[in-house]
């Protein structure tokens, strides 16, 4: 009776496992549908079109200045743009990976961060590639970004129509150049 009982212990740990991973996919799976995909560092690859959504137009650049792939590493596993309706209510599941915008847009940046960013370490700027100056510059963030996915949207576009380059700088070194377009 005890090799049973072992047996049956085998059996319900199996289909435990079996179970767990089966909803650890179904989870990931719902997850990769909803979430913005991942993106290479110095050049997102736009997403295909959602039904009734415009399609996205690639952006055939060469960057202002390459990123440094080590500090990208260091810190990051992804970054690219999004954007939300303009009067949409924040939800970073709804967040549209893209690289154009309009001004019925909200500008909204993805982050997978796999080590805590520490306070005054992060910091973005704007760069507008056309006139090769920056439309903004760096601006550090006052807060600790740590471990895991992070979305944040600035509001609403309102730069003017051009092409740009938001650049994120972790430690004061160049670690993500995103391009996109304000059409």
């Amino acid at each position: 009776m005890g090799n049973n009982k072992i047996l049956y212990v085998v059996i319900v740990l199996l289909i435990a496992v079996i179970v767990g991973g089966g909803i650890y996919f179904i989870l990931n799976k719902q997850g990769a549908k909803t979430e913005p995909t991942s993106q290479p560092p110095t050049a997102p690859a736009p997403q295909p079109p959602v039904a009734g959504q415009t399609p996205v137009a690639p952006i055939n650049q060469t960057l202002s200045e390459q990123p440094n792939q080590a500090k990208f590493n260091e810190y990051l596993t992804k970054a690219n743009l999004g954007k939300l309706p303009a009067n949409e209510k924040f939800n970073p599941f709804k967040v549209v990976a893209t690289t154009v915008f309009t001004s019925a847009d909200q500008f909204c940046t993805s982050l997978e961060i796999k080590k805590t960013i520490p306070s005054g370490s992060f910091s973005v700027a704007i760069y507008d590639t056309v006139k090769k100056d920056y439309l903004q510059s760096k601006t550090v963030f006052p807060v600790e970004l740590k471990k895991g996915g992070s979305t944040g949207c600035s509001g609403v576009v309102d730069q003017p129509a051009g092409k740009y380059e938001y650049k994120i700088y972790i430690d004061d070194v160049l670690a993500v150049v995103l391009p996109y377009e304000i059409k």
